[in-house]
């Protein structure tokens, strides 16, 4: 996958709306230092997968609440014109 690319990340059956699927383990990492100076350029969205009580306690300023243990994958929510960071 070319550097840069948008990564959608599905867990479980196959979503045929989401042509790039990996798997967790493929998904590049980043540093802090990374990941901030992409969110200072506009670059990215941040994308919070944990509980939603870990959310509302702290969190960073504009990311997007979606928890890996809710009833669906709601990817739809997603915007489709950045890269996404997943926390």
């Amino acid at each position: 996958m070319p550097a840069g690319a948008p990564v959608r990340v599905h867990e479980g059956e196959s979503c045929p709306d989401m042509p790039n699927q990996v798997s967790l383990s493929d998904v590049p990492r980043m540093t802090v230092d990374e990941a901030k100076k992409l969110s200072d350029n506009g670059d990215v969205i941040f994308l919070d997968v944990r509980k939603p009580e870990y959310y509302q306690k702290q969190r960073i300023s504009g990311a997007i609440s979606i928890p890996l243990k809710g009833p669906a994958v709601r990817y739809w929510e997603l915007p489709r014109d950045r890269d996404i960071i997943i926390y």
